[in-house]
């Protein structure tokens, strides 16, 4: 079968070339590599061009280049809508795919044909490509519909293979959607089977510019951690909104699983709403504006109670949650190390 091995790149000049190198060196064939440039300005498109015209492998490339930075709106949707293989292979322009990757996902494909999405272990990399760790260190358990109930449920993206069909079901992607990972598992699950392979098939590289690397304390301090926990919360928006979309969908195509898919949508809608009042609240310097948001969104008792505490000392005592998260930070290295 087809399999499409798709590449996003944004300002990963410096990784580009191992990246783009352990694509075209899979070992499945047939595959087409499909690159997705979003406007980058630190000279990736160029080198991506040169590759290319130094190829002479059996892979058909393409090679999608925007003028200008979306900041991703878009991307992951039109590159899925290009991609033409059976499966479809996700990779970013800063990590490295082991070459026998993209054959073990097709064995694991062939072996199921009720597996819609699968994800695998990978080494965590330094800039230097130096392996730090590997990203899951225990057994994963089996992913269900059920793990949805979590908002931020997704699999790590750089490992993502999923069937192209899902799409037939439930449409393309909002064009708001930057994180594929949080949106396409969520659609197979409720078509089919999610999977996870217990082997490292990527080097997934963490540097100061990952979207979910986090923060560094010695660069940029308070501010920059929390404009990223804004950033954060603006990207599941649009996340949680197709998500609402895709079980409204899920409904009408399978009745059988209505009392779940039921109750998933209306904690998805929850969910959307608590992120919107986030949003509110990142835009609210005026601490008054704050604490009007925060007791309008808090129960006065049941389950919901202990996360709001949270909620309230992060947007009312923000600065207290940024010391906490330094020193959970520290405990998490300190563990890892």
């Amino acid at each position: 079968m087809l399999v499409s091995y798709i590449l996003f790149t944004y300002n990963h000049v410096a990784f580009i070339d191992a990246a783009l190198q352990s694509a075209l060196a899979q070992t499945y064939d047939p595959m087409e590599v499909v690159i997705t440039d979003d406007g980058s300005t630190d000279g990736t498109a160029e080198r991506i061009e040169a590759i290319i015209a130094q190829y002479r492998g059996p892979k058909t490339i393409r090679f999608r280049k925007n003028r200008f930075n979306a900041q991703g709106k878009g991307v992951v949707r039109g590159t899925v809508e290009d991609a033409r293989g059976e499966i479809v292979v996700a990779a970013d322009g800063d990590d490295e795919s082991l070459p026998h990757r993209t054959a073990v996902i097709v064995g694991a494909f062939e072996a199921d044909d009720q597996l819609q999405c699968i994800s695998s272990n990978a080494n965590v990399i330094d800039e230097a490509g130096t392996i730090q760790r590997l990203w899951h260190e225990g057994p994963v358990g089996e992913r269900t519909l059920a793990n949805f109930r979590v908002p931020s449920m997704g699999m790590l993206g750089a490992t993502v293979a999923f069937r192209r069909a899902v799409f037939d079901v439930f449409g393309p992607l909002d064009h708001d959607v930057v994180m594929g990972d949080r949106v396409i598992p969520l659609r197979a699950a409720i078509v089919g089977r999610l999977g996870y392979i217990d082997e490292v098939l990527v080097n997934y590289r963490q540097h100061s510019q990952n979207m979910w690397l986090g923060f560094d304390s010695k660069a940029g301090g308070f501010e920059r951690w929390r404009s990223q926990l804004a950033r954060r919360n603006e990207l599941m928006i649009p996340v949680l909104v197709n998500r609402i979309r895709d079980l409204e969908t899920g409904l009408a195509a399978f009745p059988a699983r209505s009392a779940q898919l039921d109750e998933l949508l209306r904690s998805t809608q929850r969910f959307l709403q608590e992120a919107l009042i986030e949003r509110a609240l990142y835009d609210r310097a005026n601490l008054t504006h704050r604490l009007f948001l925060v007791a309008k969104g808090m129960p006065l008792k049941g389950p919901g109670f202990r996360e709001r505490f949270r909620w309230a000392v992060k947007f009312l005592f923000p600065h207290v949650h940024y010391r906490r998260t330094l020193r959970m930070k520290r405990l998490q290295t300190t563990r890892a190390t």
